[in-house]
């Protein structure tokens, strides 16, 4: 695995020949650490497996399926009683206008 922080992204590159490694120990903890930090923040940590991309919350990991470097991926938090929530899902890139290209969303 690769670790990377770019802006208010955490992403880690997972070597195709282990997929599931992030989600073994001691890598899972940490992993969940970084998203429970970074939640106040706005910093989320994003798992990629090739183009697969998982987003790590702290109350789930949401897989929002295959990312491209030009797509966007929209990240909100979810009001709800009793807890907090987020989503994510990913804009492409065919569908953002070249205004908001160069933005990084979190909505």
């Amino acid at each position: 695995m690769v670790v990377d922080v770019k802006g208010p992204w955490i992403m880690v590159q997972v070597d195709p020949a282990y997929p599931t490694r992030w989600r073994e120990e001691p890598y899972y903890s940490q992993i969940k650490n970084w998203s429970r930090s970074g939640a106040d923040n706005n910093v989320w940590v994003l798992v990629f497996v090739k183009k697969r991309l998982t987003v790590v919350f702290p109350n789930k990991e949401l897989e929002v399926g295959e990312f491209d470097p030009s797509d966007h991926i929209v990240i909100g938090e979810i009001p709800k009683p009793g807890g907090r929530d987020w989503h994510a899902y990913i804009r492409k890139a065919n569908d953002i206008s070249p205004e908001e290209r160069d933005k990084i969303v979190v909505s």
